[in-house]
């Protein structure tokens, strides 16, 4: 997961006072090095969905500290299916999507959910992705 995926989609505000601060990362190192197994892991925590919260959810967290969710949150990429935000929907792109396909659609893999349907990330998606392979942005 590249550190720009965060932004497009979520804000670890974990306090909820609207910003990325240092009591987001009192919480957030509160959990640092827990996975799945452990009592005390939390998903929402675990920025890049791999089941463990480690140095890649801390760099992610880490590039979007001080910043207020709004200004976190209208930063998408603008080409359905550019997941890492280099502008051009390519191979990088699959190979992202390719991890997450069959997967229930949930927090942290709903932008792989190209079709809405809030399900499974599905061959239906990789319709739309298809879409869009080999374009750039304008």
């Amino acid at each position: 997961m590249s550190i720009k995926e965060v932004s497009a989609q979520a804000c670890p505000d974990f306090n909820g006072d609207g910003k990325v601060s240092y009591g987001d990362f009192l919480l957030f190192s509160d959990h640092f090095g827990l996975n799945e197994k452990e009592n005390r892991y939390d998903a929402i925590y675990d920025l890049d969905g791999n089941e463990e919260i480690d140095f890649p959810d801390f760099l992610n967290f880490a590039s979007v500290f001080g910043e207020k969710c709004g200004e976190i949150l209208a930063k998408p990429s603008v080409l359905i299916g550019d997941f890492n935000g280099d502008c051009e929907v390519n191979f990088e792109d699959f190979l992202e999507f390719a991890k997450h396909y069959d997967e229930d659609v949930n927090n942290f893999n709903k932008k792989f959910d190209l079709d809405n349907s809030g399900d499974r990330i599905s061959v239906k998606d990789f319709f739309v992705f298809s879409d869009n392979f080999g374009k750039v942005c304008s």
